[in-house]
């Protein structure tokens, strides 16, 4: 309960205090300010304490005199509290309402984050799945790979020892025949070519024995000639 703060008289005797309803008004006559004069008018006039407002209810006890009201609804705010039925000054109202404005703008603002969170969650959740998909890709492949290495290495085992080459898909001895093949040929070529060379330098040999046979007779041949050229004078 809260005391009013309105001034009120008090009774001598608290039994004999008279309900506001019922207390006689006097009733004051209305001049006009001509007619005042400075007798009959008081510097400062005392309002009645019965003029002003008065409290919802009263008490009338014999305890002094409280007022009692309902309490009102609060405006609840979380930057500002304030009582619906107090009263308001112009700045405070335009404070008031600028805050109610800004916890507008907060509150959107708070619900577009939370719209992003939850997109951003949601965009998370697909790129772990993803990345669980990638993850056993990857498992699976590196295990066919295992299993394709080890077919490679029986394959080359089963080549080998066919004596296959792996590369050709040939024989290895059908290869190493021709090898064997290839090289007594290029022997007997390098036999034939070297008594083909032998043969011709006998025979440069024996042409230069000729061609020296050759001009030895050619030169008996002249000093023939000249013996009979010098017989022949000689008679003469």
């Amino acid at each position: 309960m809260q005391k009013s703060r309105l001034p009120t008289k008090q009774p001598r005797d608290a039994s004999a205090a008279v309900p506001p309803q019922e207390a006689k008004i006097p009733r004051q006559e209305s001049r006009t300010l001509g007619s005042l004069t400075n007798k009959n008018h008081p510097a400062n006039p005392v309002v009645p304490e019965f003029n002003k407002d008065l409290p919802q209810t009263f008490n009338f006890s014999q305890k002094p005199f409280e007022a009692s009201s309902t309490q009102q609804s609060l405006v609840q705010n979380k930057r500002l509290k304030m009582y619906a039925g107090s009263r308001m000054t112009r700045a405070n109202m335009e404070h008031y309402r600028a805050l109610k404005v800004a916890e507008a703008e907060l509150r959107d603002q708070v619900q577009l984050l939370e719209v992003a969170q939850h997109q951003l969650q949601q965009s998370l959740m697909e790129k772990e799945d993803e990345r669980e998909k990638l993850l056993s890709k990857a498992e699976d492949l590196e295990c066919q790979k295992e299993v394709l290495s080890k077919k490679l290495q029986f394959c080359m085992v089963v080549l080998e020892s066919n004596l296959i080459d792996p590369i050709s898909a040939n024989k290895v001895v059908e290869n190493l025949e021709q090898k064997d093949k290839c090289r007594r040929e290029t022997m007997e070529l390098r036999r034939m070519w070297q008594t083909v060379k032998e043969e011709s330098e006998e025979m440069m040999q024996d042409s230069d024995l000729f061609q020296k046979e050759l001009d030895e007779w050619r030169q008996l041949v002249e000093e023939s000639k000249q013996l009979v050229e010098v017989e022949q004078s000689e008679l003469n």
